[in-house]
């Protein structure tokens, strides 16, 4: 390739950092070589960005994004990075710096870490204090916690609760713009499901995000179960059979949710994959697992149990 390979030196590289930083007052600037190879023919482009993995952004180091560019015969450019104090008690942390997107002919290395559209660098950020620590058994104590917790994504997962609730009572709008009479009755009526829904559903932050998972499981079981009673007294005070209210009703205020999904996927989506994805996958759901788990669970039991008289 006349117009080059884009590759790191290595797939991986150690970093140190402690309590004080040399460069910077919050923090410690480091250059990695980003070298094109086999190749120094024309102008290339490539993107970067970093991504986090047991380090977390805005606490063991800042992340960045931007584009790096070779002028013809240019065989080597940097990306500056910045790692942040570490604490007595952190223990090592890792991320990673992505390369993507490459422009004007250039590839990635193959023999890297990455793929054809990527290549991938993965930084360890060492922690300069283990000299002063070593002999402490509280501070092995509280490193040991750290690697098995991560106390980093816990307090941003904190930060991000605490700025979720606040959120749903004080955001009318979500782009911010200045809002309308129809926009202030959707917030005020929307309010209380999303500040208890916000309270109540903790952050992706903790647990790997399972948590989140089976809290927002668990709402998505009681609103429908409120939502079922709900319908039925409706269909009681009307005179109408609850087949009916489930095939009007309650049909339309389950589908009402998806229909403004799709719309939102239809929009926004460059080909509108996700809006098609959104319809089938659920319905999917709806037949396979809504119907097919409470009869196959109905099945077992009666089977085992017998018939009774009624």
């Amino acid at each position: 390739n006349v117009y080059g390979v884009i590759t790191f030196s290595d797939d991986t590289l150690e970093l140190s950092c402690g309590l004080e930083c040399e460069t910077l007052e919050f923090g410690r600037e480091v250059s990695v070589p980003v070298f094109r190879k086999n190749g120094v023919q024309g102008t290339v482009r490539c993107k970067y960005r970093t991504e986090g993995l047991s380090a977390v952004a805005g606490y063991d180091f800042t992340a960045i994004e931007g584009e790096l560019q070779w002028s013809p015969g240019e065989m080597r450019q940097e990306v500056t990075l910045e790692l942040l104090p570490k604490q007595l008690s952190e223990a090592a942390d890792q991320f990673q710096l992505v390369l993507e997107d490459p422009e004007g002919g250039a590839i990635f290395n193959p023999n890297q870490d990455g793929s054809e559209d990527r290549c991938v660098l993965t930084i360890t950020i060492l922690n300069e204090n283990d000299e002063l620590t070593r002999n402490i058994a509280a501070m092995k104590m509280s490193r040991f916690v750290d690697k098995v917790m991560n106390i980093d994504k816990l307090r941003l997962g904190a930060q991000s609760w605490y700025e979720d609730i606040i959120s749903s009572v004080c955001d009318v709008t979500d782009d911010g713009e200045r809002a309308s009479c129809l926009d202030w009755m959707h917030h005020i009526c929307s309010m209380p499901w999303k500040f208890a829904l916000s309270v109540l559903i903790p952050p992706t932050a903790y647990c790997g995000g399972w948590l989140c998972f089976v809290m927002a499981i668990g709402a998505i079981g009681v609103l429908t179960c409120a939502i079922c009673d709900f319908a039925e007294l409706f269909g009681c005070v009307t005179s109408l059979e609850d087949s009916i209210t489930a095939i009007t009703i309650v049909a339309l205020g389950t589908s009402m949710p998806d229909l403004f999904a799709s719309q939102t996927a239809a929009v926004t989506d460059r080909y509108a994959d996700a809006s098609i994805v959104n319809v089938t996958g659920s319905n999917s759901v709806n037949v396979f697992l809504g119907i097919g788990l409470p009869w196959s669970i109905a099945a077992v039991y009666w089977s085992v149990a017998g018939p009774t008289e009624k």
